[in-house]
């Protein structure tokens, strides 16, 4: 009789022993595509000696940041910053300098870019995040910046803002993303 009940269980066992397999395979799947999406981390900084106002900007995430930019604004004053060509790979960063003189005011900056799968992602530099479907799938266009801006920071009007212009330059990979001279600017 115990024969009979293992050779009923194994069908069973063995069906249990697959599902938990595939489980596994598709948790797999899922952890190796996260660590290949880019992920934008931003710092507003401010020179020590003159309070110019600067933001360096780097792709903390495996995988490459497409049409990548970014808006400043402080005190009334702004940037809109393009790193380079708009493609940072993983590790890669920019740090962007205006002639922006603020010593007191806290900076608000979002930053935002799309992945290998079209799917638009923004981060604010409080640590927010929100992801935007790609418009393929959604039949609607992206969202313009300004409107990226407002849903992280709904009390400011990027247009009434005095805008300025940026001056990229690239940071290499093994230097820290702060230039010399410069403090970060507290942005809470």
């Amino acid at each position: 009789m115990l024969l009979a009940s293992v050779t009923d269980w194994a069908p069973v066992a063995s069906a249990s022993a697959a599902a938990i397999a595939a489980i596994s395979a598709w948790r797999s799947v899922v952890l190796t595509e996260k660590r290949l999406l880019p992920h934008l981390h931003m710092q507003p900084t401010r020179n020590v000696q003159t309070g110019e106002i600067g933001v360096s900007l780097r792709n903390e995430g495996g995988g490459v940041a497409t049409s990548a930019r970014l808006m400043l604004v402080i005190g009334g004053h702004g940037i809109i910053g393009l790193p380079g060509d708009g493609f940072l790979r993983s590790g890669e960063g920019y740090h962007f300098r205006t002639d922006i003189v603020n010593r007191n005011d806290n900076a608000s900056v979002v930053a935002c870019c799309r992945d290998a799968g079209e799917t638009l992602r923004a981060w604010s530099s409080h640590g927010a995040s929100k992801v935007y479907r790609s418009p393929i799938t959604r039949r609607r266009a992206y969202p313009e910046l300004n409107a990226i801006f407002r849903d992280f920071y709904p009390a400011m009007e990027p247009d009434a803002v005095n805008w300025h212009e940026s001056r990229p330059r690239l940071l290499e990979r093994d230097r820290p993303a702060i230039p010399e001279a410069a403090e970060p600017v507290d942005d809470a």
